[in-house]
């Protein structure tokens, strides 16, 4: 049973989490995010209507990237 939050920071994960599934579906998503590289991303940026960024999240979130990957890709 889906149980309501108590603070804030607990609010804001959950309702990332549903963005994420309702705006970049996971079986869609790899499709898109095959390769990952700034260029496949870029390209899928307009399809997507999101960040780089935000691409680049939601790849790590479905296991796509190497902790490695990420951290190349987000710049760190």
């Amino acid at each position: 049973m889906h149980t309501i939050p108590d603070d804030d920071a607990k609010i804001e994960a959950q309702a990332q989490r549903f963005a994420s599934a309702l705006l970049l579906p996971a079986q869609d998503v790899k499709q898109y995010i095959a390769t990952p590289k700034i260029s496949s991303l870029a390209r899928a940026k307009p399809y997507w209507g999101v960040s780089i960024r935000r691409l680049i999240e939601r790849a790590n979130e479905l296991k796509l990237l190497t902790d490695h990957q990420y951290r190349a890709l987000i710049g760190e």
